[in-house]
């Protein structure tokens, strides 16, 4: 009974903060299943998308959040994850479509691995906005809500 009240409470507020996700800070294991990507490739995409929430974290007085490491939660590089979803982040993963801006969509889902839920503000520019603009990375907004939610 517990669980399906906060889940209609989680419902009810698309912007609220969700329970840290992951433990924290988190590894990454970058992981390809997908044609066309090499895993060279894909590791740099994903060092690359944890260094902007690492700046971030740096520049507010926090350490960094995000590493690589083959024992890390899997980050995948998927073909399609169907059902009109670019991306998808589980309690034990990530999954990542190949496209030109999986980068950012990438950010937007360690975000929420860091537990952060969508920014329904459109009048603030977000990498948590619930469809996320590939030319909007992490914003201020996202890294201070972020570090309410861990800093170290």
């Amino acid at each position: 009974m517990n669980k399906i009240i906060l889940l209609a409470l989680l419902a009810a507020c698309s912007s609220c903060y969700l329970s840290n996700q992951w433990d924290l800070p988190a590894k990454l294991n970058p992981v390809v299943q997908a044609d066309g990507v090499t895993q060279e490739m894909w590791e740099e995409d994903v060092q690359l998308a944890a260094n902007v929430w690492n700046e971030w974290y740096l520049a507010l007085g926090c350490q960094p959040i995000f590493s690589l490491s083959p024992d890390g939660y899997p980050v995948y590089l998927v073909e399609d994850l169907g059902e009109d979803r670019a991306a998808d982040m589980d309690f034990d993963d990530i999954r990542v479509e190949v496209l030109s801006h999986r980068r950012i969509m990438l950010q937007h889902e360690l975000g929420h691995a860091i537990g952060l839920g969508h920014n329904d503000n459109l009048d603030e520019p977000s990498i948590m906005w619930r469809k996320p603009k590939p030319t909007i990375g992490v914003q201020l907004v996202d890294a201070q809500r972020a570090v309410e939610i861990y800093c170290e």
